[in-house]
């Protein structure tokens, strides 16, 4: 089973002595400065500072609720990660058709409900940023009982989430604030995106510079720890997707080059799949934000998008109220042979048995229950599954699609076929640049289905009008990709602006 390492309740204590209290996390009041002197001693301060970063990330993936903003509509988090980025790809339906939030989400109705307002608001995002900044402010400045090395590397965690975080909300947002001080009482207007993404880049290879490929005890590796906190690979990881952005390919290359490389990863055969995704912290992950019943945290009932997927028997539920419905599995999976189908998908058959077939499109168009995360039949809603950011089988498929913009298509190639073979089918051959690219993104929407990496792919190719009826092309190239700036985000700020599309 999973362990934790720092337990929660510290970073919760954390948060409250180092984290400033404010209405607006771009309005700031200053933080007590007797409470940093005291806090930022040694060592020890650095390690729960380092640790309190990761903490509110996690929150931020989640979602807020009514205990960071009084006015939320949210008694608990709703796994926004997941419907930031897959739910309006065009290939995830309500198919209970009983939830007006999923519909309209879906349906690009960004403003229809006061549920999704908490879906526009950046507060946890800056607040991971502000802690980052502290750390990076004050670890330099500490003297006792802390070597160099401990040093580097809390600056260098700091550095990977506050890079992390800045490309996440560049992907949602588009232009967002830029703030690299931990207390800052001037309003702040949004920065170019370029700008943003190239200080993600900066943070990211400054984390390489003292990052490890693996985190070592006894000299043994904790692979937990290693793919739940920042390394090496998980910097290149992001990094690359940065480069992709900024339509560096060359360089997104050498850094994926470096992870495969670094030997610390594989492609796990599908019928690992439960490891990689279920238990998690497998070789094939990447970088993941950890969950563990053990240490008293799970995703519950609104703390992560998964539980909209499952239906009886394994929750009281007679229908999955968000999911992939039949028809567009077989649009997906053009090769029934895919050995992902089975791994991915359910086929759950009517009341009163509710029967699970084998064969996962052998029911009707809304019977198809998304299985990639599974449970037992229990009845619960709580799972103590990792969030999955990045894993190698997505990471290859992302080279695959930089050589082929450069040209590369041998390497293009050997990339994508390597997850093509893990599941089963027969390689691609075609080397025509413009069908080549298009089948590597197809590849990337048949393997990282539900891990929240299909809408930003469309995003980034300007391409999202193609598969969903919801966005036309002149709406996505006037922001409707995007989502809208909180309006909590304008007050008492003079120099905010909002979304083109959103106005």
């Amino acid at each position: 089973m999973k362990s934790l390492n720092i337990k929660i309740s510290i970073l919760f204590l954390l948060s409250l002595a180092v984290a400033p209290s404010c209405d607006d996390i771009l309005d700031q009041r200053p933080i007590n400065a007797v409470t940093q002197k005291q806090f930022w001693r040694n060592n020890n301060d650095a390690q729960l500072a380092v640790t309190s970063i990761y903490s509110i990330l996690r929150s931020s993936l989640e979602g807020l609720t009514k205990t960071d903003v009084p006015t939320s509509a949210r008694g608990s988090s709703w796994g926004d990660y997941m419907i930031y980025g897959d739910s309006r790809s065009g290939d995830w339906v309500n198919p209970a058709d009983n939830d007006s939030d999923w519909k309209n989400i879906i349906a690009n109705n960004l403003r229809a409900f006061p549920t999704l307002r908490d879906l526009h608001n950046w507060r946890l995002f800056y607040r991971v940023i502000e802690e980052c900044n502290l750390v990076l402010e004050n670890v330099p400045g500490i003297v006792n009982n802390i070597t160099d090395e401990q040093k580097k590397l809390a600056i260098a965690h700091a550095h990977f989430v506050r890079g992390f975080v800045y490309f996440y909300m560049v992907r949602i947002w588009g232009d967002v604030p830029l703030n690299l001080k931990s207390e800052n009482i001037e309003p702040l207007g949004r920065t170019d995106m370029n700008i943003i993404l190239e200080q993600a880049a900066d943070d990211l290879r400054l984390s390489l510079e003292d990052l490890p490929e693996e985190y070592l005890v006894d000299g043994v590796p904790d692979r937990c720890k290693s793919k739940t906190t920042a390394t090496s690979g998980a910097a290149n990881a992001v990094l690359a997707h940065v480069y992709m952005w900024q339509g560096e390919y060359a360089k997104a290359v050498d850094a994926i080059d470096a992870i495969e490389k670094s030997n610390v990863y594989r492609l796990m055969e599908t019928e690992e799949f439960r490891e990689l995704f279920d238990e998690g912290c497998s070789d094939e992950g990447i970088f993941e934000i950890f969950y563990s019943f053990e240490s008293g945290e799970s995703l519950g009932y609104y703390g992560s998008a998964v539980n909209w997927y499952f239906i009886q028997p394994f929750t009281t539920r007679e229908n999955g109220s968000f999911g992939i419905p039949k028809s567009k599995i077989l649009e997906m999976y053009t090769d029934l042979s895919d050995k992902r189908i089975p791994q991915f998908f359910m086929s759950i058959g009517p009341q009163p048995n509710y029967e699970i077939n084998a064969n996962p499109l052998a029911n009707d168009e809304n019977r198809v229950m998304f299985a990639k995360y599974q449970k037992a039949p229990n009845f619960t809603a709580q799972y103590d599954h990792n969030i999955m950011l990045f894993r190698y089988g997505g990471i290859l498929l992302l080279r695959a699609e930089a050589a082929a913009r450069l040209g590369d298509t041998a390497d293009a190639l050997l990339h994508m076929n390597m997850v093509r073979e893990r599941a089963g089918l027969d390689d691609y051959e075609n080397t025509d640049q413009d069908q080549l690219i298009g089948e590597i993104l197809q590849e990337r929407r048949r393997e990282l289905t539900g891990e929240s990496h299909r809408y930003y792919d469309l995003m980034r190719n300007g391409i999202i009008h193609e598969f969903t009826g919801f966005i036309s092309e002149n709406d996505e190239k006037n922001g409707a990709a995007f989502w809208p700036v909180a309006d909590e985000a304008f007050l008492s700020n003079p120099s905010m602006t909002q979304n083109s599309f959103w106005e």
